[in-house]
Formats: C-alpha cells, sequence, structure tokens
C-alpha cells in the first residue's frame, strides 16, 4: 500500500516537473525576448540583452 502511493508521488513529482519545462519552452517559443536572463558579465550575452531589449522600429 505505502509502496504504491509513494511510487505515485514520485511519477507525479517527475510529471510537474516536465510539464513546468516543457510549458516553459512552449512560452518561449512565442516570446524569444522573455527567456533570456541577461546579466552574465560577457560581452557577447550583453549585447545580445541589449538588441532583445530594444523594441524594432519600423519605417
Amino acid at each position: 500500500m505505502w509502496q504504491d502511493i509513494i511510487i505515485w508521488l514520485i511519477i507525479a513529482t517527475a510529471v510537474f516537473f516536465i510539464g513546468r519545462r516543457l510549458y516553459k519552452q512552449w512560452r518561449a517559443a512565442f516570446s524569444p525576448g522573455a527567456s533570456i536572463t541577461c546579466g552574465c558579465g560577457c560581452a557577447g550575452c550583453d549585447s545580445i540583452c541589449d538588441s532583445r531589449k530594444q523594441p524594432e522600429t519600423r519605417n
């Protein structure tokens, strides 16, 4: 009995974390700038973050 409950809790926890990761990836696909965390300290990362933060202007 207890073994079944523990197994279901482990499965539910794994499904929760996998689902949360898939949801974050799905959400990031629709808004790429939202998933990037800036401030890594390297010049390449900062330039990527700066270009994503600035809205695009159309002439």
